[in-house]
């Protein structure tokens, strides 16, 4: 057995069919999501915590817990990740990340997916990304119990430009798309832009899903712009305005799921990006704060000299992975 294990996953971004990716909403008629992970990553540190020391846990990440008992970790998806794979023996466990939690890049399942692969390898198991990404999802939606879908999950796993198809009966497809220099040189130059709030996205996806049954139009629509998305970034000779014209829709559609996606800050937001020229955006996450998007030509020529926050990015093209092992 491994004595001491290092993981890193990737933050993700969605271009367009979240919210799809919900139980609540491919149970009844299917989703898809297209999305891409970036070089944004949540770090894990797992090693086998010796019983000579006094607690049998130490877990590290905002804050410290030391304990003798699984059930009184606060980390619920620590505990939960450890209890899912019913890890037996001592665990000393540090987590940390490149950007801020509730950003709206899918930092909770990047975190759940590289502990579990890290566990995983501890016990000097290995597993396939298929399996992976489902465990993720098992653990963060039925022991944690954040409303959550699989996007997430699939994406940081997978890593790369993805197409991923949610079927009724849960299973997923995944159709990787080929990153060309075109398509890999214009998705990274797109730049994000803080809102300056962070928050979470269980309160939204909660009222999201009551909702699922009424909104079905435009859950097809969001799930035919996923499709649209994949056809475009697959052909040979990609046309940007297109992809453009294609995320100021998907953003459109994506205001009309629940009320709490857009607020006061996200509106203003999105109307100071469109004052400038830059239309084409779009809140990433469940919503009410986080990152925009902005894929336009020029992008980040216009945001050069403005005061707020912004990231630029690279894609990441291999998912949860193990960085050391010994």
């Amino acid at each position: 057995m491994l004595q001491s294990v290092m993981t890193i996953s990737p933050l993700r971004i969605s271009l367009a069919g979240g919210g799809s990716d919900l139980p609540e909403c491919y149970s009844l008629f299917g989703g898809s999501v297209t999305s891409f992970a970036i070089n944004k990553y949540v770090y894990v540190h797992a090693k086998v915590h010796d019983e000579l020391f006094q607690e049998k846990y130490r877990i590290a990440y905002s804050r410290v817990e030391h304990t003798n008992n699984l059930s009184e970790i606060q980390n619920d998806v620590v505990r939960s990740c450890i209890s899912f794979l019913n890890f037996e023996g001592g665990l000393q466990i540090s987590t940390s990340a490149d950007l801020p939690a509730r950003s709206g890049l899918g930092s909770s399942s990047a975190l759940t997916s590289a502990l579990l692969l890290a566990l995983h390898r501890l016990r000097g198991e290995t597993v396939n990304k298929m399996k992976l990404a489902e465990e993720a999802f098992e653990v963060e939606r039925g022991l944690v119990g954040a409303k959550v879908g699989k996007q997430d999950h699939y994406s940081t796993v997978f890593g790369g430009l993805n197409r991923f198809d949610f079927k009724k009966n849960g299973d997923v497809e995944v159709f990787n798309i080929p990153l060309k220099r075109s398509v890999r040189e214009f998705l990274e130059s797109g730049i994000l832009v803080w809102t300056e709030v962070a928050r979470s996205a269980d309160s939204i996806l909660k009222e999201q899903a009551k909702i699922i049954k009424k909104k079905r139009k435009e859950y097809e629509l969001l799930i035919t712009l996923s499709n649209t998305f994949f056809t475009e970034l697959s052909r040979d000779s990609m046309e940007t305005r297109k992809i453009e014209d294609l995320l100021r829709r998907s953003w459109e559609v994506k205001k009309l799921l629940s009320e709490g996606i857009s607020n006061l800050e996200t509106n203003a937001t999105s109307t100071w990006l469109s004052s400038i020229g830059l239309d084409s955006h779009k809140l990433l996450g469940a919503g009410g704060g986080g990152f925009f998007l902005v894929l336009a030509e020029g992008a980040r020529l216009k945001l050069e000299g403005e005061r707020r926050k912004k990231l630029s990015y690279s894609l990441d093209s291999l998912g949860t992975r193990s960085i050391s092992e010994n």
